[in-house]
């Protein structure tokens, strides 16, 4: 059986990519909905959505790994903090819910396989480009990092032999 490599950058700017030997390469936007608090609205990841992006990519039940970076608040607000905790609780539910194996991993670590410890987002999007030329309108503005660092999970976990 061929294993399916979920990579994932959480957050409500992220990204879920798959790396699926059998039916290629997918990349998208984390799902979000915006839900009302007090008098202003707010994002958060559609758990929901997720569930059925993973769902329909395990069809079959083959073998797959998610690998979910997991990132740290540095001098962000509390909010934000909160807001990418929430993110994350959201994936591990839906990663748990439909039985799929998740490796955490260190924005360091990933980055340092492909050499990219010191270097921006751009690089980043430089490399998946590279890596990934089928998904090149996928990747094609600045604003893309997140889905381009989700295909660099993905792909670190497939390298890694995860």
């Amino acid at each position: 059986m061929s294993k399916i490599y979920i990579g994932i950058d959480p957050g409500v700017t992220g990204a879920v990519a798959i790396i699926d030997p059998i039916n290629g390469l997918e990349v998208h936007d984390m799902p979000v909905h915006v839900v009302p608090n007090g008098k202003r609205k707010e994002s958060q990841v559609d758990a929901t959505a997720l569930f059925e992006l993973l769902q329909n990519t395990l069809f079959g039940s083959r073998d797959a790994v998610l690998i979910l970076e997991k990132t740290q608040p540095m001098q962000d607000s509390a909010m934000t903090a909160f807001s990418m905790g929430m993110s994350r609780m959201a994936v591990i539910a839906v990663a748990g819910i439909l039985e799929i194996p998740r490796i955490d991993v260190t924005p360091q670590e990933w980055k340092k396989h492909f050499v990219l410890l010191k270097c921006d987002k751009e690089a980043s999007r430089s490399l998946a480009l590279q890596r990934f030329p089928a998904l090149r309108e996928n990747l094609k503005n600045k604003n893309h990092h997140n889905r381009a660092e989700a295909l660099l999970i993905a792909l670190w976990g497939k390298e890694k032999g995860w």
